[in-house]
């Protein structure tokens, strides 16, 4: 059997030609989790008040159809926020 005789600068350039897309992908589900977190926030505070309360957030949650702990709320997903914000916009 033979050992392949790679140069370890080509196995650096291949870690990190693979980790670059990893990492954008990344930013970009980071920003769009916010951007749609951000606009719930808005469309949930129905007493417009700049503030979402506790009884606003567990209504967001109830329209979704998930159970709601104001003590450690699940983190909703981006198909979540989306859905919710498709019916409530």
């Amino acid at each position: 059997m033979m050992k392949a005789n790679i140069p370890p600068w080509l196995c650096w350039l291949i870690g990190i030609l693979t980790i670059i897309p990893l990492s954008i992908d990344s930013g970009r589900q980071f920003y769009l989790e916010n951007k749609l977190y951000n606009q719930i926030e808005i469309v949930a505070d129905t007493n417009n008040d700049n503030r979402t309360s506790v009884d606003e957030w567990a209504e967001v949650y109830k329209k979704l159809g998930i159970y709601f702990n104001d003590l450690d709320p699940k983190d909703l997903t981006i198909k979540e926020m989306q859905k919710y914000l498709s019916r409530n916009n």
